[in-house]
């Protein structure tokens, strides 16, 4: 038989894990799908990470159209730039392909807004739209490489925080997770 554990936190990169037999012998359920393929990402830490998020945009930045859509900052942190065709973003536990991004190749040290209108718009060279939008009241968002599968790039696991109106929140001082 194989063991099946669940995620604890996830708390700036760092994976807690509790095992719990009680889960042994059940169907998979979306978080021991997560804890294993969270488990899975070993290595260094990703070069490419959500740096923040607004999910409560209230007259703040305004997409192409006009509106104040949520958004989620994407930075590289590495020292190379890194191609983005094929990296997704979600903010469902059990469909971590939601939105593929286009062939964008993001220079080190850059970042990439990339809007949570449920607009789906993945046009190289323009505002690009996530097929979803983000919760006020938390929820999960993950960011994958295209070995999704076995790659988690970040992930606020199993969500962030109810969200403020117009404060973002992300990666601030030592690659804490708060209010920006």
């Amino acid at each position: 038989s194989h063991e099946k554990f669940l995620v604890a936190a996830l708390i700036v990169g760092v994976l807690i894990v509790a095992w719990s037999e009680r889960r042994a012998g059940r169907d998979e359920d979306s978080r021991t799908t997560v804890a294993a393929r969270l488990a899975a990402s070993e290595g260094p830490p990703p070069d490419v990470v959500i740096s923040e998020l607004l999910a409560s945009n209230r007259g703040g930045l305004r997409d192409e159209d006009g509106e104040t859509p949520g958004w989620i900052e994407l930075q590289n942190r590495g020292s190379a730039p890194v191609e983005l065709e094929g990296w997704t973003l979600s903010d469902e536990v059990r469909r971590w392909d939601k939105w593929v991004l286009p062939s964008v190749v993001l220079d080190p040290q850059e970042f990439l807004v990339v809007f949570a209108s449920g607009k789906d718009r993945r046009v190289v060279d323009q505002p690009l739209h996530t097929n979803f939008r983000l919760n006020d009241n938390g929820e999960f968002l993950g960011l994958f490489s295209p070995d999704g599968e076995t790659h988690v790039s970040n992930a606020f696991f199993p969500r962030y925080p109810r969200q403020r109106a117009n404060v973002a929140f992300g990666r601030g001082a030592g690659d804490s997770l708060t209010y920006l």
